[in-house]
């Protein structure tokens, strides 16, 4: 069935469907605004880091920031479980 409906596929002629997406691309581009630039930075244990710089001798013990939900956790704490977004709850009993 599956290999029936492929073999209808290939022998389909997509040709207007084709030019129509070029077109489409080509209006695109041209009324593309690349005078804005947006920036994505993901800094990955941005608050465990910045904790550390207070209390260095965390260095090495699992530790989260946060109460009711964790807003991150030191890559020792990762290794038992613990991610940005858990319960604390949950996180204590790791």
């Amino acid at each position: 069935q599956i290999l029936q409906k492929k073999r209808r596929l290939d022998t389909l002629d997509l040709t207007r469907e084709l030019r129509q997406a070029n077109q489409l691309i080509t209006e695109l581009e041209i009324s593309r605004d690349l005078t804005q630039h947006i920036v994505h930075i993901d800094c990955d244990a941005f608050y465990a880091a910045v904790e550390l710089l207070d209390r260095p001798e965390l260095e090495h013990l699992p530790f989260a920031v946060g109460g009711g939900v964790l807003t991150t956790c030191n890559y020792v704490a990762r290794k038992f479980g613990c991610r940005s977004g858990m319960a604390g709850f949950v996180a204590k009993k790791l």
